[in-house]
């Protein structure tokens, strides 16, 4: 006894009785029993129903038909085995589904290689991108320290990554050999080059070089090309440096005819000559460069924290960094102290000790001592007070912190203290706090500080105020002064003799004589 469904129509299919004897004709039961089921590729329904797509049955009886799983597909209905499930091919994914009837491709961002599970298509990594769907492998950016987040699909989510910034190339430089007869020149946007700035035609009797240098490959293209045929012609020649004198001819043009030039070169050399007869409108000469943004890392000095194509951020003034490509602020290191530095120094010497301080860049700063002053910062030595003045201040920044001495007192140049302003000689009186008084006549004193004035001895005057030297002066002979004498009156004729006060003294004659004075 064998289970006979009814004849019923299941996806366009229809099971019959006839059918089923096929079938059991082919899976012969001998003695099957009331618990008989549906055959492979169908599972129990009323009759037995077919599996549909994306779904296998390898057994016999009322079990449920088997979901391929995740990654594979199945398109036929009534499948029995597992092999019928085929494999997603790359850049296609049953989106982590399983039972699937047709895969679906990759969204742009997303890939797969074939190689590994299909299940789900995986985002491209950052760096990468992927711009169409159905992708089976992702892009690299092409710029050099470029960076793209996670599933980017457009080759503009290449920005310059964290530590780097947008660099562009400049413009081709066009340069004129030798004196430079011809009048035209290069364009207003550094891309071409013109026989002839205002349109007239080009001047007779002309021979001129131009030399066309760029850091990238270039190519030339005529928008223009109109000279006389055989007499006026065109020179391009591709040189390997800027100074080029002659390099490879690849074109020499005369005539109506554009001429195409094919060749790329960092250096180009035009010649453009002309003779003596007529002349024509000339030419244009188009300069096509590759030029492209590109990424380069933050020198010493900045760092970038974040990815997008804006510049990098400089070290804040009194810091430095010797790092480059920085990705955080931290690379940004104090300067020593008392030292400063302008904004996105690259490197220690860049510190430079504050005005007040001295010493070597980058090393230790040392306050100026009191009497001494740095003005400017950078400063190697303090520079000392001058002489007759004296500073209290230490890490003085001007010349104003030396302040005078005391009228008539003087000092030692990187004097400290107001005590160090010492009366000059021929001056006495307190140190640092005077007044200074100046010597009178018979007196003297030849060094400075606050001794007393030196008396002039006994038998001696002078009349000299101020006086630094002893200029002490002896009286005549025979007479005498008392010390500290400030003039020559001051000198009186001993006993014995006579005579005017600081004249000559006569001796008194026989039979006279005079007591002391």
């Amino acid at each position: 006894m064998f289970y006979l469904p009814r004849a019923r129509k299941r996806h366009n299919k229809v099971y019959s009785v006839s059918n089923a004897i096929k079938i059991s004709a082919l899976l012969f039961i001998s003695t099957p029993d009331s618990t008989a089921g549906c055959p492979v590729g169908w599972t129990a329904g009323d009759p037995c129903v077919e599996c549909g797509a994306g779904k296998y049955k390898s057994i016999i009886g009322s079990a449920p038909c088997v979901n391929c799983v995740a990654g594979t597909y199945l398109t036929n209905l009534g499948a029995n085995n597992i092999t019928s499930c085929l494999a997603c091919t790359a850049g296609k994914s049953t989106q982590g589904l399983d039972g699937r009837s047709a895969c679906v491709e990759c969204a742009p961002g997303t890939y797969t290689d074939g190689l590994t599970s299909s299940a789900e298509c995986s985002q491209c990594v950052a760096g990468k991108y992927s711009s169409e769907s159905g992708a089976t492998v992702c892009t690299e950016c092409d710029i050099e320290y470029a960076y793209s987040p996670e599933g980017s699909i457009s080759p503009s989510a290449c920005v310059c990554g964290a530590g780097a910034t947008k660099s562009i190339p400049p413009n081709p430089l066009v340069r004129c050999w030798g004196v430079c007869p011809c009048p035209g020149q290069l364009g207003q946007n550094g891309r071409l080059v013109r026989s002839n700035l205002d349109g007239t035609n080009y001047a007779i009797n002309t021979d001129c070089i131009w030399i066309i240098s760029s850091g990238v490959h270039m190519s030339l293209s005529f928008s223009k090309h109109q000279t006389e045929n055989r007499r006026d012609w065109l020179e391009i020649r591709t040189c390997t440096s800027p100074s080029c004198d002659h390099g490879k001819l690849i074109s020499r043009t005369s005539g109506s005819d554009i001429p195409t030039i094919s060749v790329t070169s960092n250096v180009f050399r035009v010649r453009f000559y002309t003779d003596t007869s007529v002349n024509y409108p000339g030419f244009v000469l188009n300069i096509i460069d590759n030029r492209k943004a590109n990424c380069e890392l933050c020198g010493a000095g900045k760092y970038k924290i974040e990815a997008g194509n804006v510049q990098c951020i400089q070290c804040i003034a009194d810091t430095y960094s010797t790092t480059t490509g920085a990705i955080t602020s931290s690379v940004c290191l104090a300067c020593p102290a008392n030292s400063a530095a302008a904004a996105a120094s690259g490197k220690l010497n860049d510190c430079s000790c504050n005005a007040g301080f001295s010493g070597a860049s980058g090393g230790t700063c040392t306050q100026c001592v009191a009497g001494t002053y740095t003005a400017v910062s950078a400063s190697l030595v303090c520079t000392n007070c001058l002489l007759n003045t004296y500073s209290t201040t230490p890490g003085g920044t001007s010349s104003s912190v030396c302040l005078a001495c005391p009228a008539n007192s003087g000092a030692a140049a990187a004097s400290n203290n107001l005590m160090d302003c010492t009366c000059n000689a021929g001056w006495t009186g307190s140190d640092g706090e005077g007044p200074c008084v100046q010597c009178v006549a018979g007196k003297y004193k030849i060094s400075t500080g606050d001794a007393a004035c030196i008396d002039c001895v006994i038998g001696q005057y002078s009349t000299v105020v101020g006086a630094t030297l002893n200029v002490c002066q002896s009286c005549p002979s025979n007479s005498d002064a008392a010390t500290a004498s400030d003039s020559a009156a001051a000198c009186i004729c001993n006993a014995g003799f006579s005579g005017v006060r600081g004249e000559l003294c006569i001796q008194c004659p026989v039979a006279k004589y005079r007591a002391a004075p």
